[in-house]
């Protein structure tokens, strides 16, 4: 994903000094980053757009006004919950959600029902 955004890789705030041309290389020189990669991982970069045009093909086919779908960056941890958050309220107060009215007849019900708990009391 950042090999193809590259603003997304610039977001990292990595030292300009280890973002070289090489960068996708030098990830194999680093022994504490060698459990990232899988010699499949290779083979599988050969079927990329395959895989996009399947992907894009699911997001359409299951994206809809009242279920979208949403990019959610997962760079940064608080900043991903931040949006799925935001994501939420804003499904929320799209709901318009209200108590239910009571018309003149549950009042009347509701009356008596007060009516006969006070004489209880008595």
């Amino acid at each position: 994903m950042v090999r193809v955004h590259k603003e997304l890789l610039e977001r990292q705030k990595m030292p300009r000094d280890l973002v070289t041309r090489d960068i996708w290389r030098e990830r194999l020189d680093h022994p504490d980053k060698n459990w990232k990669f899988s010699s499949a991982d290779v083979t599988e970069r050969g079927y990329w757009r395959d895989y996009m045009a399947a992907y894009e093909d699911a997001i359409r086919a299951t994206t809809s006004r009242e279920a979208p779908w949403y990019v959610i960056p997962a760079d940064n941890k608080w900043f991903t919950r931040i949006v799925v958050a935001a994501a939420i309220v804003e499904a929320f107060w799209k709901l318009e959600l209200a108590y239910p009215r009571v018309d003149d007849a549950k009042k009347k019900e509701l009356a008596a029902a007060r009516q006969a708990l006070m004489e209880e009391k008595k």
